[in-house]
């Protein structure tokens, strides 16, 4: 028998809990989603954009990678059920 036991389910944590009677905990899942642009973007950006967080989320936010890329991240929000969920374009 294992003295700790690291629960990496994500989603189905929960129910990984449950089939060693963990403690009870609450998962809030979030979606996010994020873009990642081509390497001719690089030049537009050099420094994070990130505008002040609201009660919803941390807004867009904008960064370069190391690998000369962009990516832009949209808001989260709350989700009810705990499927995966595809990418909604009007958010992108």
């Amino acid at each position: 028998m294992s003295k700790w036991v690291i629960n990496a389910a994500g989603l189905g944590a929960r129910h990984v809990g449950d089939l060693y009677n963990a403690e009870t905990f609450e998962i809030k899942p979030r979606r996010g989603q994020f873009v990642v642009y081509d390497k001719a973007a690089s030049g537009l950006l050099r420094h994070v954009l990130a505008p002040l967080p609201d009660c919803t989320g941390k807004g867009i936010l904008l960064f370069p990678t190391i690998f000369d890329n962009v990516i832009a991240v949209s808001n989260s929000s709350f989700i009810t059920t705990l499927c995966f969920c595809k990418p909604s374009p009007n958010t992108l």
